[in-house]
């Protein structure tokens, strides 16, 4: 660890801002996974319904984590001599509160640092009735599938409100993040789409310029969620998902197969 002049942390120091490491093991969620994960496994195997690998892997892989019996870094001080041990992380996307964190507040920075320019951005949040979330669950394919209809759709209005202001030959821009829960832990995959809230365009000088539009109103958003519920059925009766195997017929999906889409201005 490299000597630095005033963040050296000496024995006996009392700087509340020192260090101090996690204790995973004291956490109910941890207590409550050691305890029964043998058991729920056990279970679902007896019932016929094994755990996903990658599930299991991922709640073993977080029994490890940050526990030091589990494997450590030794760091050393090279100016005040002090050293610590850095328990090894399990790298895990989905159970570690700690690492989840960490990942989440790296992927935060980067995109504000390195990805988006500087003007407003949007969240928009594509919602999906239950049974096209548990198709999607284990199908990497459609996922991609349905977030392009969503994608397409959603600069589709952007473009047209571009056009409002005599705007053409217009570019957008979005970053989409997957989750696949809900607030209770359960499967619920949806899409959160942060939008670049204007677009690009040739500008004087031919070079690309942005134009910020106007906040899309609810009616413009309820016809966006009309839309996909149109274009997501049809996409999911072209590649054979809407047709169940022991009647032959097309599934007829609920009016809102779409869920809402929410949007809101992020600050």
């Amino acid at each position: 660890m490299p000597a630095a002049d005033h963040s050296c942390v000496r024995s006996g120091s009392n700087d509340k801002n020192e260090y101090r490491p996690r204790n995973p093991e004291e956490s109910l969620l941890y207590r409550t996974i050691a305890a029964h994960l043998e058991t729920f496994l056990a279970r679902q195997q007896e019932r016929g319904r094994e755990v996903p690998q990658f599930i299991e892997r991922e709640m073993r892989a977080y029994l490890s984590c940050g526990v030091l019996a589990c494997g450590f870094l030794r760091l050393k001080c090279e100016s005040c001599g002090k050293e610590r041990l850095l328990p090894l992380s399990c790298k895990g996307r989905s159970v570690c509160p700690s690492y989840c964190g960490r990942r989440m507040a790296d992927t935060a920075a980067h995109l504000v640092d390195r990805v988006f320019p500087h003007v407003p951005a949007r969240q928009w949040v594509l919602s999906l009735p239950f049974a096209l979330r548990y198709r999607l669950a284990y199908d990497a394919e459609m996922v991609t599938a349905v977030l392009g209809v969503f994608i397409r759709a959603l600069f589709g209005l952007y473009r047209r409100m571009a056009r409002d202001y005599g705007i053409d030959q217009t570019q957008c821009g979005a970053v989409t993040f997957v989750q696949r829960f809900g607030s209770a832990a359960n499967l619920h995959l949806h899409f959160h789409v942060i939008a670049i809230d204007g677009v690009y365009a040739p500008g004087l000088d031919g070079k690309p310029e942005f134009f910020a539009l106007r906040p899309p109103e609810n009616g413009e958003v309820r016809e966006l969620a009309q839309l996909l519920a149109k274009r997501i059925p049809a996409l999911l009766t072209r590649r054979g998902a809407g047709t169940p195997p022991q009647s032959g017929k097309p599934r007829k999906w609920p009016p809102d197969t779409c869920g809402m889409v929410f949007e809101k201005l992020l600050l």
